[in-house]
């Protein structure tokens, strides 16, 4: 009978799982349809590639059109124009990354160069040893 119990509730949290997942699932396929309804082809295309860099700033920029969208604030479909002034205001601009490249010094540097050639102008060390 233990048994019996057991694998029933692991059963139902099953099912659990794949009614969430089948939710989720959905609701991404009326996000999908309702964007496709608010973006032209142009800019949808511009979102995904978007999408593969950012995701989060695309997911961002989606929520504000869906949002604009059920609230009546949108006048016909967002053209690519239209999104790169949204992507301007709802990302601040263009903002850059910047990389810092940050070099290993080898036994051969420069630098180390430096400290061997520093002797042309000392003339008092010269003095000293003669």
């Amino acid at each position: 009978m233990q048994f019996d119990q057991g694998s029933e509730k692991q059963q139902t949290e099953e099912e659990k799982q794949q009614q969430q997942k089948k939710a989720q699932e959905e609701a991404e396929e009326r996000r999908r349809a309702l964007l496709s309804q608010i973006l032209e082809s142009d800019a949808r295309e511009r979102l995904n590639r978007i999408a593969l860099v950012r995701p989060e700033r695309a997911r961002g920029v989606e929520d504000y059109l869906i949002k604009l969208a059920q609230g009546g604030k949108l006048q016909g479909k967002v053209d690519e124009k239209q999104l790169i002034k949204m992507l301007e205001n709802v990302g601040g601009g263009s903002s850059s990354t910047k990389v810092k490249y940050q070099r290993k010094k080898s036994a051969f540097d420069e630098d180390d160069d430096d400290i061997i050639d520093d002797d042309e102008g000392d003339d008092e060390e010269d003095d000293f040893f003669k």
